[in-house]
């Protein structure tokens, strides 16, 4: 009776175990991920409104400076629409550039686009051809949408990648003015 009772207690603490470290690396995982949606957020908004290149960036050459900061900086406000992270995740230093939801957005829009008083830019996932979101702790793949006033705006796509702590980026102009 004793024997059986052991190997019961020995398989539920197995069973624990693994639970436990099942969760670890579930959690390390998903942390890398959302770091590194962080990381490639930020770089996106700092080229789009400051004209900093994105670190790693060796693909396409003359997408280095974003062409048209000069045009986003005209605008009063600067805001980005960035809901694959959570708000309470900043993007910026810069006291310009307003983090707001795609409900807010689409609430100003209209009035902050006619009035030249707001640019946007809008972060979010690419999809592949099958419709899948294309992340992972080590790569992520993300569009950016760029809105300056009444003058226009344009799309580019990026693929984010990070081996041994290194971001490697490149990208490409999807469309627009």
């Amino acid at each position: 009776m004793k024997k059986p009772k052991r190997i019961v207690i020995g398989a539920l603490f197995a069973v624990g175990v693994i639970i436990v470290v099942g969760t670890l690396v579930w959690y390390s995982a998903h942390r890398r991920a959302q770091d590194l949606k962080a990381q490639a957020s930020r770089a996106i908004v700092a080229w789009v409104f400051e004209g900093q290149p994105i670190p790693g960036f060796k693909d396409i050459e003359q997408l280095q400076g974003f062409s048209d900061v000069s045009v986003m900086r005209k605008a009063d406000r600067w805001y980005v629409i960035c809901d694959i992270l959570p708000q309470d995740i900043s993007l910026s230093d810069n006291p310009r550039i307003e983090r707001i939801s795609t409900d807010e957005a689409r609430a100003i829009q209209d009035e902050a686009i006619t009035t030249r008083e707001g640019s946007f830019l809008w972060i979010g996932f690419s999809y592949d051809r099958a419709g899948r979101v294309t992340a992972s702790s080590n790569e992520i793949r993300l569009t950016a949408v760029v809105i300056y006033g009444v003058l226009g705006g344009d799309a580019y796509e990026f693929i984010f990648t990070k081996v041994d702590g290194q971001l490697n980026v490149t990208g490409r102009h999807t469309g627009g003015s």
